[in-house]
């Protein structure tokens, strides 16, 4: 087993070698408007995830074309995870463009960099993620609004969801919550402890923290993928806000805290996000103050 400063020495140039590559052929191709620049974020993240000892295992449905995928947030990692195992586009506060390295990480990934305080951008920015959803790209968006402990969801802020709010080609927009867990080092089921640590708060200086990542122990992330639902089905934005923000919560507990993965497959297969609120209120009037079992 490498030392950490050992790890670091080797892991850093190799991650910036990848980056300086890849970042000038993602820019022609993103001026080229050629297929590639779908394709080249991957290659990039999972180069880098490999060099960095970083594992993602995949639960669930993937996501399909023109989905809108809601997800918790855990740190900056979350790009260059959901990002090494499909063709996603970011949704991200506008200041992370300036970021050093991660804003770079971003552009990569051809992110909607959002004023999330300028209300009088929300029309622009809704409809700058209806036409990224038109040409069929899978939107990621963080509704937390910010990154948490890696162990708690926040609840989700509905505004966003409004991109929602069209059809495609005569069909309601998907909407897929995610659920992403930071759940092993080095084969071992982390610790409350142990996850906050891989947890980037808002406080944290952003360079100390990616130079830890990189000088860290053999990472495991589980990405956890519901049915997906639209704001018909579930009954509006802020009713898909609170039933995703259930099953997010309830999916990351079971890979956290009680740490069975196979808790999250059952519920999937017994279709857990298929059913409003309102519904599971019908069935079970008790449920109403309970996190729903089987939510939109």
């Amino acid at each position: 087993m490498l030392p950490p400063s050992l790890r670091l020495v080797i892991r850093l140039p190799l991650v910036l070698l990848c980056l300086a590559v890849i970042f000038p052929l993602q820019s022609a191709s993103h001026l080229l408007r050629l297929p590639t620049r779908r394709y080249l974020p991957i290659v990039l993240y999972r180069f880098a995830m490999r060099i960095a000892g970083i594992k993602v295992r995949t639960h669930g449905p993937l996501p399909e074309r023109g989905t809108l995928v809601i997800s918790n947030h855990v740190s900056w990692l979350d790009i260059v995870l959901i990002g090494s195992v499909m063709p996603v586009t970011f949704v991200a506060k506008a200041d992370i463009a300036q970021w050093p390295l991660f804003g770079v990480l971003a552009k990569v990934a051809r992110t909607i960099f959002i004023e999330r305080e300028r209300r009088s951008d929300a029309m622009k920015q809704r409809n700058a993620m209806q036409r990224r959803l038109a040409e069929g790209e899978r939107v990621v968006l963080f509704p937390e609004g910010s990154t948490s402990d890696g162990t708690i969801v926040q609840p989700f802020k509905s505004a966003l969801l409004s991109a929602a709010e069209t059809k495609i080609r005569g069909k309601a927009v998907r909407v897929q919550p995610m659920t992403l867990a930071f759940s092993e080092v080095s084969g071992i089921a982390m610790g409350r402890r142990m996850r906050v640590e891989y947890a980037w708060i808002g406080h944290l200086n952003l360079v100390p923290h990616m130079l830890k990542v990189l000088c860290g122990d053999p990472l495991t992330v589980d990405l956890i993928f519901y049915p997906s639902t639209d704001l018909e089905t579930a009954g509006g934005r802020k009713s898909l806000a609170v039933q995703a923000h259930r099953t997010v919560q309830d999916g990351l507990a079971a890979f956290t805290i009680g740490h069975n993965p196979d808790a999250v497959d059952r519920q999937n297969d017994e279709g857990l996000f298929g059913q409003t609120a309102l519904e599971a209120q019908k069935t079970n009037p008790a449920s109403a103050d309970k996190p729903a079992e089987r939510v939109a």
